[in-house]
């Protein structure tokens, strides 16, 4: 008896092993598998995609990647640099991810990254500091509990020494924003560019931006700005002036202009306006001091440029062609929403 209740346990053995071979080889990817890996970066190459790390002069910095699954922490991870001279292995060490720039005459280097059979690549750039910093408008209008966030530009001077200019992004760069008067203006974090009004009433202070290193040291005045704040209440109302229209165009207007009152820029009718905004206090904000965002109902035919606040119409096959307008601000009503002002035009050719 002992000899038959053995043999049919070995049976049951027998029965259950291609079950379980079964159920290893199917189903869901073990938990230990890596199923991809990538750089992660806040600015990437528009041809390439592939991450670009701008790094400070000897500042060990961390080329900062994500495995996918992000649960598996049991891979092995290596590197490789990729067209790199030999002259240039001597100005950078790379070990364990961590790079430091140890000379100005750093090339760009490409490093590849593998974990699990998966690979990635990335960019490393010796960062490059302007010459100067300026904001394209020093005096800033704020509706009372509102927020803005301030918008830096660098002048920089390339290897052939030619000027060009581009925006300094808050996580591409350290910045410390100190606000004068903090009952008026509050700044959540004086690493970032976002500032915050505090008031609820009409008050004015400035706030400070200066350019910082990796190790929080400032390069002098040329690296430092003052913006001039104002805040003010509620927005209300508004008002715009266009062209090819007599007197302003209020909220919720229809107008008609005649193409032939417009100028040209070749296949296009110009629209130029300018907005003005009215605070619950009967405050007249002009354009200049506040963010005008335009946009149109019609996107065929009828181009936006809030920069050189213009709209730039294209005749279509109908002698006449309408269309909404609507002025984004980066002010708010009392109810809290942001304020927008619309019109619609119908242009004739």
């Amino acid at each position: 008896m002992k000899k038959l209740k053995t043999s049919l346990l070995a049976l049951a053995l027998l029965l259950l092993l291609p079950l379980t071979a079964v159920l290893s080889g199917c189903g869901a990817t073990p938990k230990n598998e890596a199923l991809g890996v990538h750089f992660v970066s806040y600015d990437y190459d528009e041809d390439s995609g592939d991450a670009i790390f701008d790094v400070d002069y000897n500042t060990p910095t961390k080329l900062e990647f994500k495995v996918n699954p992000s649960s598996w922490s049991g891979y092995a991870v290596t590197y490789a640099i990729k067209e790199c001279s030999g002259q240039n292995l001597s100005r950078f060490k790379l070990q364990d991810g961590i790079i430091t720039i140890e000379s100005y005459d750093f090339e760009e280097i490409k490093v590849e990254i593998f974990v699990h059979g998966y690979s990635d690549v990335c960019i490393v750039r010796l960062k490059q500091y302007p010459t100067s910093i300026y904001v394209k408008n020093t005096d800033v209008t704020i509706a009372a509990g509102g927020s803005y966030t301030i918008n830096p530009i660098g002048r920089f001077v390339d290897a052939l020494g030619r000027t060009y200019e581009k925006a300094l992004l808050e996580y591409s760069y350290n910045f410390l924003v100190e606000t004068e008067d903090e009952t008026i203006i509050n700044v959540p974090n004086k690493n970032r560019l976002k500032i915050v009004s505090v008031r609820r009433n009409n008050a004015s202070t400035k706030v400070s931006v200066t350019l910082l290193n990796s190790h929080g040291e400032s390069y002098g005045d040329k690296f430092k700005l003052t913006l001039n704040i104002k805040v003010v209440e509620n927005a209300e109302d508004s008002r715009t002036n266009v062209s090819g229209v007599n007197g302003f165009v209020k909220n919720g207007d229809k107008v008609t202009i005649n193409a032939s009152d417009l100028t040209k820029n070749g296949e296009y009718y110009v629209i130029s306006y300018k907005n003005y905004i009215f605070s619950s206090q009967k405050l007249l904000i002009a354009q200049d001091n506040v963010s005008i965002e335009c946009t149109v109902s019609d996107a065929r035919y009828v181009v936006t440029d809030s920069e050189n606040a213009t709209i730039l119409v294209q005749k279509g096959r109908e002698s006449s062609m309408k269309f909404n307008v609507f002025m984004w601000s980066n002010l708010t009503t009392e109810s809290g929403t942001v304020f927008v002002s619309t019109f619609e035009i119908t242009i004739n050719f």
